[in-house]
């Protein structure tokens, strides 16, 4: 496979192929988790099968199972767990 600008050339048989790559970025959901009385948002993608939580705090990534939105939720409660680890979450978040 060569890269060529923002397409694949693929050469199978002695035919030359050009695919078109789509640019659309993987659409973004909120995740919700409450930690301590405290109610935090962060966000998450699913983009080929894999799972990426982002939060101010940190980034976390994970194989998409069936439940997305249960597997993002324990990501973005990982996420809170070490930045409460280090402190990061005093006067943070709403109640």
């Amino acid at each position: 496979m060569t890269k060529f600008d923002d397409h694949h050339l693929f050469r199978a048989q002695g035919t030359l192929t050009l695919i078109a790559m789509s640019k659309t970025e993987p659409q973004e959901y909120p995740v919700i988790v409450e930690l301590e009385e405290k109610t935090y948002t962060g966000f998450y993608t699913v983009r080929a099968g894999v799972i990426t939580v982002d939060s101010e705090w940190a980034e976390l990534r994970a194989h998409a199972g069936s439940k997305a939105e249960l597997t993002a939720s324990r990501l973005f409660l990982q996420i809170l767990e070490g930045a409460k680890s280090r402190g990061e979450l005093d006067n943070v978040g709403r109640e």
